[in-house]
């Protein structure tokens, strides 16, 4: 074994001792801001209804979205009425680590809520899906061949209002749909 027996100067010293209190710093800071981003999010439970008169028109909203397409105007419409439904329920359990959503009763999409890509099927159609929190809200992206749905879902502080606030968005279009809808909790 070779052992260097020269002394270090006290400056070596002080920076060797000062990288390594940094790298260490840096090592424990990551796990810290990974744990607070989850442990800031509340779950969520319960069944919301829609409240029309508060929530966008989401033909309205495709239609501002394609008025200047032209000729595939319409093509382009009936793509963004198959992957924009509109819901009258949304059943949602969302905790620190999943997020469980069932619309209408009948479509169900449970994810990991720490950003990690799934598969998902809609109507026979592949997305890939992300889910993860943001404070008190969850952002979900729907990848599918020709672009992205982002909906970012808060409940309000009352604990009664569930906003899902969607923007569309593809290279296809010339600009991207954006529309609000707002729920109700069901009173049980």
């Amino acid at each position: 074994m070779h052992t260097d027996n020269r002394k270090s100067s006290p400056l070596a010293t002080k920076t060797l001792a000062f990288a390594t209190l940094l790298a260490a710093s840096l090592i424990s800071i990551a796990p810290l801001q990974a744990q607070t981003a989850t442990s800031k999010a509340k779950p969520v439970r319960g069944t919301f209804v829609l409240v029309p008169e508060k929530s966008d028109d989401i033909d309205q909203a495709i239609e501002a979205g394609v008025k200047d397409m032209g000729m595939t105007k319409s093509i382009a419409k009936g793509r963004l009425k198959d992957t924009n439904p509109l819901y009258r329920t949304i059943e949602i359990d969302a905790t620190a680590d999943t997020v469980r959503l069932t619309f209408d009763g009948k479509t169900t999409l449970v994810a990991p809520a720490n950003g990690e890509e799934i598969e998902w099927r809609y109507r026979g159609e592949k997305f890939k899906v992300t889910t993860r929190w943001e404070g008190n809200s969850v952002r979900q992206a729907f990848k599918a061949f020709d672009g992205t749905r982002e909906n970012v879902t808060t409940l309000d502080p009352d604990g009664v209002t569930l906003r899902v606030v969607t923007t569309v968005t593809s290279s296809m279009l010339p600009e991207p749909v954006k529309y609000v809808m707002v729920y109700r909790r069901e009173k049980r």
